[in-house]
Parts: structure tokens; C-alpha cells; sequence
């Protein structure tokens, strides 16, 4: 009984913060567009893309590693925080790097203004994946509520400060990158910090058990990084599509149709964040299947009841929040939000499986969407634009989706 009240206030507690953050991620949205218009939105996004590409590249799935070993033994949590300072110290030398060369690559025949803006994102790498540390800490320990303050102080700083740049006057993309990137920082800090103290307070459990070995580690975290941090969602590769292949105009676009696309998401994205630790001390059999289909069905009936209100508003929430600047953001958002449903149900899906210890699933899923994406969008894109794009799009995920299923069914098979 005390396990089944923790867990359904843990699932309330992360869907109410997806929430929030959609809502909150909705107003900076709206804040950027109207400071920077469609082009400058797009450099925005390019910028904040090339950030987090580097960074989750770069951390190698290792933070999901210390969520799903730490979770399965907390006492571990004190030694394994000392583990993951000495690896981020390596990473963050490595990868600032790499970004500097990415950075160097992409502005050196841009504005000034852009190029400034670039400069002020260097910094982010390292907080970001200190940030995904932090994290991974608190969710395995199951400190919801402090993981679900910092995830949502994330987005409500960037907005707060958004406001204060329109009421002040500074109306300038490099200015709305240095706010980012010192939010970023400051929410860096804020994870490492608590994740620490969250730790500290198992050390009096720890009997000297060994850590998991870091190659074990390591195999674990490559296995499901794919999968965890897709292309498709973590680095937007289909931004990228739009803002290179199209325009940064039509990039601003259709980031603004992800602005409400989102919402389905963050429901899933919520539930997973506490079904991966919950599933990481479930034995695979019958009792970890009824979890797995609980799950689905909460993100099922979540997002039904979610996307069809969304789907029937959408002109009117465009044109009143964005402006009519945006209206052709409204059939891109309609089509992304039927594969944003096809996205949730194969995330809470692959979470559960990552909890189970077969983080692979999610690679495998991830990985039959790029060969679909590959033939749809050189047909659909040059004749449909967004369009074409977000169609590409839902049919790359339904074909990720039924994979996921596919391999879930031999995961049954194999625990039975």
C-alpha cells in the first residue's frame, strides 16, 4: 500500500510539472517570437540546438546509467556522486571543445549579432551536463519533488527573464542568448548541489558495496542513448531540416507549431522520468507486465483527453498568442500532434523497458525511424514544405512505435 501511494503521488506530481512546463515553455515561447520575429527565433533555436546536441552526445547515456544503478541500490548514491564529478571534469574539457568547432563552423559567415550570441552559449555544455547528473541523482533516489522544482525552474527563470527584456527594451538576440545560458548555469549549480545533498543523506546505509563497473556503465548508457536522447527530439533534427534545408523563417515556424506539440509529450516524458527508477526495482514477469501496460495506459488516456481540445482550438490559440504573423504554424501543429501521441505511447513504453535493464529497446525503436524519415522526406518536403516535413514525421514515429511493441512482446517472452 505504501509503495502504491508513493507511486501515484509520484505520477501526479511529475504529470502536473509536464504540465507546468508546457504552459510555462508556451509564454517564453510566445515572449521570443514577439522579440525576435521568425528569423531571429530561428537562429534562437539553431544555437540552443547546437548546445544540447553536444552535451547529450557527449554524456554517452551515462546519467540514465546512474539513475537506473542507483536506484536499484541507493545506498551507493554518496560514492557514486564522487564517480560522476571525476567523469564530468573529462567530459566537459572534451566537449567545450567540440562545441567551440561546431560554433566556429556555423558562424563564421553570419551577422554580427548571431555570432555574439554564439559566444555567450560556450558556456552551457558543461552546466547542461552537470545538470543531467543532478538529475539522475534525484530521480533515482526518488526525490521527486526537488527534481520536479529544478525541471521546472528551468523554463520559469527563462521566462521570467524574458519579460523583463520586453518591459526593459532589449530587444536583441544576444541579449536573449546570455539570458539562457546564465539560466542554464544557474540551474546547473541548483541540480549538483541538491543531488549532493541528497546523496549525503544514504551514506549512513552504505556498507562498502562496490560501485557497478564503469564499463558496465558505460555499455548500459551507449546501449540506450539513442533511444534517450533521439536525434528527433533531443537535437531536433527536424529543425535542423527546417532551418537549413528550408529557411530560418520557416524554422521559426515551425518551432512555434512545436510550441503546443510539446504537451503530449512532457505528460510522457513526466510519467517515464518516474516509471524508469520504479522499474528498476520491479523482477521481470507477470507483475513487471501489468506496470508496463498501467503505464501506457495513463499516457494513453492522458494525452486523448489532451490533444483533442488542442487540435480543435489550435487558430484561435496561435493567432491569439503568437500573432497572425504565425498562422501557418496551424496545420504543421495538427499533424505534429497526432505523432506526438505515437511518440508518448512508445516512450512510456521503452522507459519501462529501460527500468527492466533493456535500455536497447529504445535504440532499436529509435533507429527503424531513420530508414522511413530517409525515403518520406525527400518526397514530401519539396512538395509540401512544414507540411511535408511534420507528415514525415508522423509516419517515421508510427513505424518506431510498432517496432517498440514488436520488441516489448520478445522482452514478455523472455522474463516469462
Amino acid at each position: 500500500m505504501a509503495v502504491g501511494r508513493r507511486l501515484r503521488r509520484s505520477v501526479v506530481e511529475a504529470v502536473a510539472t509536464g504540465i507546468l512546463i508546457q504552459g510555462v515553455l508556451v509564454v517564453s515561447g510566445i515572449l521570443a517570437a514577439r522579440l525576435l520575429g521568425a528569423e531571429g527565433r530561428g537562429y534562437l533555436a539553431l544555437l540552443v540546438l547546437f548546445s544540447v546536441t553536444v552535451a547529450q552526445l557527449g554524456a554517452l547515456g551515462l546519467p540514465q546509467s546512474v539513475t537506473h544503478f542507483v536506484a536499484k541500490d541507493k545506498a551507493i548514491a554518496a560514492r557514486m556522486m564522487s564517480l560522476v564529478g571525476r567523469t564530468l571534469q573529462l567530459q566537459c574539457v572534451v566537449l567545450v571543445s567540440v562545441h567551440a568547432v561546431v560554433l566556429f563552423a556555423y558562424l563564421h559567415d553570419k551577422p554580427r549579432e548571431v555570432v555574439l550570441s554564439g559566444l555567450v552559449t560556450l558556456c552551457v555544455v558543461p552546466v547542461f551536463i552537470a545538470q543531467q547528473y543532478g538529475l539522475a541523482i534525484l530521480q533515482s533516489l526518488g526525490r521527486f519533488t526537488t527534481f520536479n522544482v529544478i525541471r521546472v525552474a528551468n523554463p520559469a527563470l527563462y521566462s521570467a527573464g524574458m519579460a523583463g527584456l520586453l518591459i526593459a527594451g532589449h530587444l536583441s538576440l544576444p541579449m536573449v542568448a546570455g539570458l539562457w545560458s546564465a539560466v542554464q548555469v544557474f540551474v546547473g549549480v541548483m541540480a549538483i548541489v541538491q543531488a549532493r545533498k541528497a546523496a549525503a543523506s544514504h551514506e549512513a546505509e552504505d556498507e562498502g558495496r562496490p560501485l557497478p563497473d564503469v564499463r558496465r556503465m558505460l555499455v548500459y548508457g551507449v546501449k540506450g542513448m539513442l533511444g534517450y536522447s533521439s536525434p528527433l527530439e533531443s537535437f531536433k533534427f527536424d529543425q535542423l531540416v527546417a532551418g537549413l534545408y528550408l529557411s530560418p523563417a520557416s524554422l521559426g515556424f515551425y518551432v512555434v507549431a512545436q510550441a503546443f506539440n510539446n504537451l503530449p509529450k512532457f505528460v510522457a516524458q513526466s510519467l517515464g522520468m518516474v516509471a524508469f527508477p520504479f522499474m528498476s526495482t520491479v523482477a521481470p514477469g507477470r507483475k513487471a507486465k501489468s506496470y508496463v501496460l498501467l503505464f501506457s495506459a495513463m499516457v494513453i488516456v492522458l494525452n486523448g483527453l489532451l490533444i483533442l481540445p488542442l487540435y480543435y482550438f489550435m487558430p484561435w490559440l496561435v493567432e491569439t498568442f503568437f500573432g497572425v504573423e504565425f498562422t501557418s504554424s496551424v496545420p504543421v501543429v495538427r499533424i505534429l500532434l497526432m505523432g506526438a501521441f505515437l511518440w508518448s505511447v512508445r516512450r512510456i513504453l521503452v522507459e519501462c523497458y529501460r527500468g527492466l535493464g533493456y535500455p536497447e529497446a529504445s535504440t532499436v525503436a529509435e533507429l527503424t525511424m531513420y530508414p522511413v524519415l530517409l525515403l518520406a522526406l525527400p518526397l514530401l518536403v519539396p512538395a509540401l514544405g512544414l507540411r511535408g516535413l511534420a507528415l514525415a514525421i508522423v509516419i517515421g514515429q508510427a513505424a518506431a512505435l510498432m517496432t517498440a511493441l514488436i520488441f516489448s512482446r520478445r522482452l514478455e517472452r523472455e522474463g516469462e
